[in-house]
């Protein structure tokens, strides 16, 4: 789903930059998006603090989303894109 999002969405006709992509599968890991290199999620920390985006983008199980969202909302985002198929649940947030 991520592939499908950054290929088929103009990012900057909406007023937003696409500034990183990440995957916890090694297979894609490394592989590339267009433009984008696919980051592993170890390196997401030291990503945000670096970068310092201000919201994501989540293509993650939904099973899964949560728990990202949360390490997220911890690093800085302030939004999200959620393509999750769930609603996110985050204590002490309206996401």
């Amino acid at each position: 789903l991520g592939h499908a999002v950054v290929n088929h969405i103009t990012f900057e006709r909406r007023g937003f930059t696409l500034v990183g992509m990440f995957d916890n599968d090694p297979v894609k890991v490394g592989g590339k998006v267009g433009e984008y290199t696919i980051l592993p999620m170890q390196a997401l920390e030291d990503f945000c603090r670096r970068v310092k985006p201000t919201a994501a983008i989540l293509t993650v199980p939904r099973q899964a989303a949560n728990e990202v969202a949360a390490t997220l909302v911890e690093l800085g985002i302030k939004g999200f894109w959620n393509f999750s198929n769930g609603d996110l649940s985050l204590p002490g947030q309206d996401v």
